[in-house]
């Protein structure tokens, strides 16, 4: 699984943190028990926790198991099952001010792409140049893109090209994570800086945001992700 992880870049910290937000909060609060906590620890953990909390669990994932020889995509589908197996929750979002701006940015590796919130003007100026999709399946309106200049509090400065898009609250997604090596830490509430080996506190909200998923098509953001696929090669954990 390590080897899968390093082979597509992925740092282990980001590839834990994306299985974790998959899980419901009474199976994040277990984990959060386990000191030190890596993915195998994690992932075995979730099979025993499921096995005795829903009989039914534990027999789909064995199927997944004998039916899947990626061993990053078996991580992923356990999270699917528990999550598809709990009680609806609300779970907890990290947030991060820029110190530049004062404005709070939703750190989400569910969200394949970052996006500000389209101000009135900018929906004034035009129809919708393209669509991106919520996790639910509602269509998110994009109306362009901003290079927007962060100051997380790393000591370094982060600029990146966001989309505009009519969200509710401004995303820093995987594309930006991946790019500049940066992990979040639920069990700390930090946001880790791998280049650096800094880290910024964030703060734990539970606010009704889905992630923002790409849509297939041709727009001027496709025509980007095909020449640089990597800024959201960090969801694609289904690649061999």
């Amino acid at each position: 699984m390590n080897r899968r992880a390093s082979s597509h870049n992925v740092p282990k910290e980001l590839m834990l943190e994306l299985f974790l937000q998959q899980l419901p909060t009474p199976v994040q609060t277990i984990l959060a028990s386990i000191t030190p906590i890596t993915v195998e620890k994690a992932a075995a953990a979730t099979d025993r926790i499921l096995e005795v909390s829903t009989p039914n669990v534990s027999l789909s994932t064995n199927a997944i198991a004998s039916s899947s020889e990626n061993p990053i995509r078996k991580l992923t589908q356990r999270g699917v099952i528990a999550t598809t197996f709990s009680q609806p929750h609300i779970s907890r979002r990290r947030f991060i001010k820029d110190k530049s701006s004062n404005i709070a940015f939703l750190i989400d590796t569910g969200s394949d792409v970052s996006v500000l919130p389209a101000s009135i003007s900018d929906k004034r100026k035009g129809n919708s140049i393209q669509q991106l999709s919520a996790a639910n399946t509602s269509p998110i309106n994009v109306y362009g893109k901003r290079l927007f200049t962060l100051d997380l509090n790393l000591r370094r400065v982060f600029r990146w090209p966001f989309l505009i898009a009519s969200v509710s609250v401004p995303i820093i997604g995987a594309d930006f994570l991946y790019h500049f090596n940066i992990s979040p830490d639920l069990r700390n509430r930090k946001l880790l800086d791998n280049a650096t080996k800094l880290s910024a506190i964030c703060k734990l909200v539970s606010p009704e945001v889905h992630s923002i998923k790409l849509v297939s098509g041709e727009s001027i953001f496709h025509d980007d992700l095909r020449e640089f696929p990597e800024i959201v090669q960090p969801p694609s954990f289904s690649q061999e």
